[in-house]
């Protein structure tokens, strides 16, 4: 490491700020949310024929397309499906040097929270321009990007784990983010809303037909918050996992050549 900087800080800011790939993928994310935003504005075609009686949920659909597009984003950010060879190898990297693998991790993560405080700051715009229309408080906004980047980091993080488990098969990874969204939202949604990041967007948007809170060790937590805390967690469990994997990774081949 130069100085007291993590590598992988240092290696994201690089990468991430300058490979092609990575800054259409910016694009993208800034013109699904504009499209979002013209097309459910009040005078907007489709607004008009959705909602004939009443205003639109600007606000819910512009969060739920920030929320679905940072999570998927972030997922493949993760595994760094936009980035192939731009990166160090970590599997490479733990058995080739004596660094600790939670130093590893935690530059990983570090960067990830830097990145993900980004990409919100692309998304913020679009969330607080539908604000008025849609008769929401301008507090719902900065509680949707609380639950937009915490799971955007749980996505991250699990991308990350895929790219340790499944190594260079892409396609598998993308399956089994694909296979772990549709498997955990409908689930999550039918059995422990609270728990879910779409429950707690439909929340703020009072879009949705549950209670906007939940009762915790006797006190009752918001959807939006209790959301956070869950994602978070989920980062968590997922660094730890990528920590173990790592762990066993480095065992193997000192193992084998010892």
């Amino acid at each position: 490491m130069r100085g007291a900087v993590n590598p992988f800080v240092e290696e994201g800011l690089r990468a991430y700020f300058s490979h092609a790939v990575i800054l259409r993928t910016y694009v993208v994310l800034v013109a699904l949310l504009g499209a979002l935003l013209f097309f459910w504005w009040p005078r907007g075609p489709v607004a008009s024929s959705l909602f004939p009686t009443g205003g639109p949920r600007t606000f819910t659909v512009v969060a739920m397309g920030w929320l679905a597009g940072l999570a998927w984003l972030s997922a493949r950010y993760g595994a760094e499906d936009y980035s192939s060879g731009s990166f160090i190898r970590l599997k490479e990297y733990v058995t080739l040097t004596p660094v600790a693998i939670g130093t590893v991790v935690a530059g990983k993560l570090a960067f990830a929270i830097l990145h993900t405080l980004f990409l919100l700051a692309l998304g913020a715009p679009f969330a607080l321009a539908s604000l008025a229309v849609s008769g929401v408080p301008a507090v719902d906004a900065a509680r949707a990007l609380l639950v937009v980047g915490a799971a955007a980091v749980a996505c991250r993080m699990l991308g990350l784990f895929l790219l340790i488990v499944l190594d260079e098969r892409s396609l598998l990874r993308d399956l089994a983010m694909i296979a772990a969204g549709l498997a955990f939202i409908p689930a999550s949604m039918a059995l422990f809303p609270a728990a879910n990041p779409v429950s707690a967007i439909l929340s703020l948007g009072g879009a949705s037909e549950h209670p906007a809170a939940v009762p915790v060790l006797g006190a009752a937590l918001p959807f939006y918050l209790f959301s956070v805390i869950m994602s978070l967690l989920a980062a968590i469990v997922c660094a730890a996992a990528v920590c173990a994997s790592l762990a066993v990774v480095r065992k193997a081949r000192h193992g084998g050549s010892g």
